[in-house]
């Protein structure tokens, strides 16, 4: 496993090369586990040298409380994603993320579990994956 601090670097550095070189600006972020706290906090680090990136939370219910999240993004995203069985909205979320994305990110440290399938997704719809 990688430790956090080179994890954070990591992560640092692609999402500058991404807004400096690339000219991305808009990021999505899930706001499930480490990873996504990590990149989130390293996308408002970086929001204070680019103020026109955008970070946007993707919720999966609409009853999830938001409230504490105000605050730490642009705004929240919440796809329609009622007329699915609970266990199966996460996974909705996170396709309807990568479907409207660029590029993807990836800490994969197993090949099971729901960021494996996702990063399988991915490639699927032949979104450019970064490794980390």
């Amino acid at each position: 496993m990688v430790a956090n601090d080179e994890l954070e670097e990591k992560i640092y550095t692609v999402l500058s090369d991404l807004i400096k070189n690339k000219k991305y600006t808009s990021f999505y972020s899930g706001g499930m586990g480490e990873f996504d706290e990590i990149c989130e906090r390293t996308v408002r680090m970086l929001k204070k040298e680019y103020s026109n990136i955008k970070l946007y939370r993707v919720a999966y219910k609409y009853k999830t409380n938001l409230n504490s999240v105000v605050e730490m993004v642009d705004d929240i995203i919440i796809p329609e994603l009622e007329n699915f069985h609970y266990k199966e909205m996460i996974i909705k979320r996170n396709e309807w993320m990568i479907n409207f994305s660029d590029i993807v990110l990836c800490y994969i440290r197993r090949e099971y579990g729901g960021a494996y399938k996702m990063m399988k997704y991915a490639k699927k719809q032949n979104k450019e994956i970064i490794y980390l």
